[in-house]
């Protein structure tokens, strides 16, 4: 065969053709790996397939922060400006708390009776969250209170020692002096999630706070490999879809960079084909598809019968996955939980929002009035909304998911504001309109409650309460101090698989 010299270019150009069909069977061959170890190699090879089964560790609390009545030793007491500093910048594996003074502590005592007087607290996540709603009861003083939130400690800082809260490093959630007689939940729209929130009360005045809660879902969700593959992260995203980042693939000689293939019906954006991840175990199996001009893709699906996207001639199977039971999002149907607003909000935006045909002296009588939790009519110019004149008028109120309303509790506003004839109307867009219930108003005392319920209302984002006359001497006009909406939810969820 040669010289010694010759023979050994033989067999490195033998390693080196071997280690090319290695490659393009999507195996990896690094430099540091032997010839003799590419039998090894080859045994990986099984048609081109490899196995990848998945390990998930789920740390998330989906809970009210904090999650139980907090004690002295539970809580960071302030001690001067430059303590604040250390301890906003300092990491926190769980949740942690500062207050003001030690009195402070009797807003997470978890006990509606007790109160604290001027106040300053920071929640302190480990990681940014989204708040859903602050939950709290707060009665008596003068003067806004305010929820901020924020992924910067020094704007933190500056919030609880000058009261700047700036809107290029945070965000004003609450701002406000709405007293709150009872324990009240109020929904929060928060742009994105926050590490910080602080809430702070008047600079010279004072307010009694009896109790003070973030719901929120805290933690983390992580996956590891149980076993080597070409797919070696997964991970899940609390705002969205479970989401497998594969490695970069070796495809008849060409490198197939890496992607992330996300885990919703390729109609969609994603990468699923013939299944709908529910969370449970499953094998599925990955498919690269290559076309003339087109880019590499990656499709999941539990076998090759789907139809393929317009110009990819070409499929090759990749791997076999198997994934472990995981969280991911399931539609929940259960009882429908109506916050207190302080805002009218924006309806088709991602939070519970109300609006009117029109507002009498807003903001003391806007269409929030009438969804702030508050059904006793005390003072007839703060209490109710109030609309302008002229018949018709109508109180629209917005779910960011499906309600199927059930029946309404309506409080009257003052006595010469009152609605006569009424509809009750659904509608899927906010703009065409179908009426599910009608009927006259007999109840004609200022303030009390009356119901009517809905047989056939259907699932909708969109409804609203409409009425084409009043009673009383100023009926043209119409006010409602409450609507109390009994409904069923159908929402998206963060679930385990099977649960």
């Amino acid at each position: 065969m040669g010289t010694v010299v010759e023979k050994i270019r033989y067999i490195a150009g033998t390693k080196s053709a071997i280690r090319s069909a290695i490659l393009k069977k999507g195996v990896e061959v690094g430099d540091e790996v032997t010839f003799r170890a590419y039998a090894e190699k080859i045994a990986e090879i099984e048609g081109g397939q490899s196995v990848a089964a998945y390990v998930f560790e789920n740390s998330t609390q989906d809970g009210e922060f904090p999650l139980n009545a907090l004690t002295s030793d539970k809580v960071q007491t302030y001690q001067d400006d430059e303590s604040l500093k250390t301890w906003l910048e300092t990491p926190t594996e769980d949740p942690a708390y500062m207050v003001l003074a030690a009195d402070n502590i009797n807003a997470f005592d978890k006990n509606v009776e007790t109160y604290t007087g001027n106040y300053k607290i920071v929640w302190k996540f480990p990681t940014a969250v989204k708040a859903r709603s602050f939950k709290t009861k707060v009665t008596n003083g003068y003067d806004n209170w305010r929820l901020y939130g924020s992924n910067n400690p020094l704007s933190v800082y500056n919030a609880w020692t000058g009261r700047e809260y700036s809107d290029e490093t945070g965000e004003l959630l609450i701002n406000t002096a709405e007293r709150y007689q009872v324990l009240s939940e109020v929904t929060l729209s928060p742009k994105q999630p926050y590490q910080y929130y602080i809430l702070t009360g008047a600079e010279n005045g004072s307010c009694d706070l009896y109790e003070a809660s973030l719901l929120a879902t805290s933690g983390t969700v992580s996956c590891s490999l149980a076993e080597g593959n070409m797919t070696p992260t997964i991970r899940v995203y609390l705002e969205d879809y479970m989401q497998l980042i594969t490695q970069p693939f070796y495809h008849e000689g060409e490198v197939i960079p890496s992607q992330t293939l996300v885990m919703k019906p390729y109609e969609e954006g994603g990468n699923l084909i013939n299944y709908t991840d529910d969370g449970s175990a499953v094998d599925l199996k990955m498919y690269l598809l290559t076309g003339t001009d087109k880019p590499a893709l990656y499709l999941l699906s539990p076998d090759d019968t789907f139809e393929r996207p317009e110009g990819y001639a070409d499929m090759t199977k990749t791997a076999d996955l198997s994934l472990p039971a995981h969280i991911c999002k399931k539609e929940i149907i259960g009882d429908f939980s109506q916050p207190a607003l302080l805002a009218n909000g924006t309806l088709g935006g991602d939070s519970f929002a109300v609006k009117a045909d029109s507002e009498l002296s807003a903001p003391y009588r806007a269409a929030w009035k009438a969804f702030d939790g508050n059904t006793v009519l005390a003072d007839t110019g703060n209490d109710q909304w109030h609309s302008y004149s002229g018949q018709p008028h109508w109180l629209a109120f917005y779910n960011p998911y499906p309600l199927k309303v059930s029946s309404v509790t309506v409080y009257n506003g003052g006595d010469n504001v009152l609605p006569l004839d009424w509809k009750f109307q659904v509608s899927d867009n906010g703009t065409t309109w179908t009426d599910v219930a009608s009927g006259t108003n007999t109840n004609t005392t200022a303030g009390s409650s009356w119901s009517f319920d809905i047989t056939s209302p259907g699932w909708h984002k969109y409804h609203r309460f409409y009425t084409s006359s009043g009673q009383g001497r100023d009926g043209e006009y119409l006010g409602l101090t409450e609507l109390q909406i009994t409904a069923l939810e159908k929402a998206e969820r963060w679930v385990m698989g099977g649960a």
